[in-house]
């Protein structure tokens, strides 16, 4: 039987033995779109056809039929530059880091999808779908990084999707209203940084820049972030304005603390989607008087809608009340199906101590279809943070 096929010209050899005799084998030795070397082989007849194949395949006229070659997909793609290019410009942590998040988040979506058929509509639901399964905003925000250099990388500079085919991974993902100060652990938790060492490292230049400030105060040991003057630059309008009103005062930083560790806790309980309180706040008419709610976030919990009341034991039980009594009216206006399309809610308070939890309990609107749900700060393993006002 004829020798192996050699890189250049490949083999045309008659077959003398076994139940192919008598037939002609190629053998023809190609790059494929990874740079790996795959062999074609094909039986023909007679020597005239098997000759004319050959000539066809050295000529490349039929190359492409002869690979019988695969549409180049995201995973495929993705794998080879991990392999042959970053490691050239990037370092074996970074390039580990990325590998995790595609593997973990991107794979079982687009790692089979050719390059040249990622819909833009799919990749948008798929940035919608990370949000709601709890992934960090900084981390969606790295995944699209990543994939839109990936795709860049494909037009340019190695050609494999024509240079007209736009980037369906450059789709903007809208910028959450984030949360007015932080601390230091509390951004670890959150994903925004992968070690207190790089946390450090990053806000030392963003302190510099005046992008982020540190609010000190004696009554916590860690470093608490706000942010800038500069910051005002960056940010959407309405967030500008936010921050411009709201001082740091004592009492509303405790808030601010207590908010994000209840997210941070629910968060660990399995809810997801979490919202802020600016993209929560609405009001509406109800009964002839406008009304107006408020509440400290949003998750999903089980599938439900599920508003929170973070109290700190400040407010007037009156004024509580009336909160409550502004979920019902929203409920019963017809408001919840007409702004967020759901149909059940849920609003769960979390308060400072079992006296509290049972007074503001109390204060629940009757046979209300709303879920009204009551915990302290301990049933979340939640130690509020300072004690000052």
């Amino acid at each position: 039987m004829a020798s192996k096929a050699d890189n250049r010209d490949g083999s045309c050899k008659e077959i003398l033995t076994g139940k192919l005799a008598g037939k002609w084998r190629v053998q023809f030795t190609y790059e494929d779109e990874f740079y790996r070397k795959q062999r074609v082989s094909r039986i023909f007849p007679n020597r005239s056809e098997a000759k004319d194949f050959l000539k066809d395949l050295i000529r490349g006229a039929k190359i492409e039929s002869a690979k019988e070659k695969k549409e180049l997909t995201l995973g495929g793609w993705f794998d080879w530059l991990a392999e042959n290019d970053w490691p050239e410009s990037l370092d074996e942590k970074t390039i580990n880091n990325r590998q995790g998040r595609f593997n973990k988040h991107v794979r079982s979506t687009f790692g089979n999808v050719p390059l040249t058929k990622i819909d833009p509509l799919t990749v948008r639901a798929f940035y919608k779908r990370l949000r709601s399964d709890g992934v960090g905003d900084a981390t969606v925000h790295g995944i699209k990084a990543n994939l839109v250099r990936v795709f860049n990388q494909a037009v340019s500079p190695y050609g494999r999707v024509p240079m007209t085919h736009a980037n369906p991974f450059r789709l903007t993902i809208a910028t959450p209203t984030l949360s007015h100060v932080l601390s230091r652990d509390q951004i670890i938790t959150l994903g925004y940084f992968g070690s207190v060492t790089r946390l450090n490292s990053r806000f030392r230049h963003l302190r510099s820049a005046g992008y982020i400030a540190v609010f000190e105060t004696p009554f916590f040991s860690q470093n608490l972030y706000v942010a800038g003057r500069a910051a005002t630059r960056v940010l959407r309008e309405g967030v500008e304005q936010l921050l411009s009103r709201r001082l740091p005062s004592p009492r509303f930083v405790q808030h601010a603390l207590a908010v994000t560790d209840t997210r941070i806790a629910l968060m660990r309980q399995g809810c997801s989607d979490w919202r802020f309180e600016p993209q929560l706040r609405h009001s509406f008419l109800y009964g002839g008087r406008t009304i107006e709610i408020r509440p400290d976030g949003m998750v999903r919990r089980d599938g439900v809608m599920t508003l929170l009341e973070v109290d700190m034991g400040h407010v007037d039980p009156a004024k509580f009340a009336r909160k409550l009594a502004g979920y019902q009216a929203f409920k019963d206006s017809g408001e919840l199906p007409r702004l967020w399309g759901e149909r059940t809610l849920a609003v769960q308070t979390i308060t400072t101590g079992p006296l509290r939890r049972a007074r503001l309990a109390r204060l629940c609107p009757g046979n209300s279809e709303i879920c009204f749900g009551f915990l302290t700060f301990n049933d979340l393993s939640i130690e509020v943070v300072g004690g000052w006002s």
